[in-house]
């Protein structure tokens, strides 16, 4: 004979509870559930703040990781220096890089480094940000 197994579902309660009850140490006190569409609402209310406050989190923590403002040339430019400093930080993918272009490793290492001042060249000109419709304050960082 096969064994039956267990499944929460076929014994759980088909009709759910319309009312909540509240027990506290002088009195008990019933009270009508939440609407389900509030529920759900409220719930979805709750992740958007959640994942806001952990976006907020992250990009307060990492310098790079962008935000509303953050305009094409910047984000370019960050996903260069991130690809050049993991390059120079695994030795293994530095070799590998500095073979194939035929240079000794230190070379190769220097020359990451020195692109990584402006990795995509020099920002757009403010005038034409401004033709295009687009306000955007650029403060250059020399490293």
């Amino acid at each position: 004979m096969p064994h039956k197994r267990y499944n929460p579902a076929s014994q759980a309660d088909t009709n759910p509870p319309t009312t909540t009850t509240v027990t506290s140490t002088s009195r008990t006190t019933v009270t009508p559930l939440q609407n389900t569409d509030q529920a759900k609402d409220s719930a979805a209310m709750a992740d958007k703040l959640r994942t806001q406050q952990q976006l907020e989190a992250l990009q307060a923590k990492h310098v790079g990781t962008g935000h509303a403002d953050t305009t094409k040339f910047e984000w370019t430019s960050n996903i260069h220096r991130d690809t050049l400093a993991s390059i120079i930080g695994h030795p293994p993918l530095l070799q590998y890089v500095a073979t194939g272009m035929g240079l000794p490793r230190e070379i190769v290492r220097k020359n990451l480094l020195e692109k990584m001042i402006r990795p995509v060249g020099p920002p757009p000109e403010v005038s034409d940000l401004k033709d295009r419709g687009l306000l955007v304050l650029y403060v250059l960082h020399r490293v």
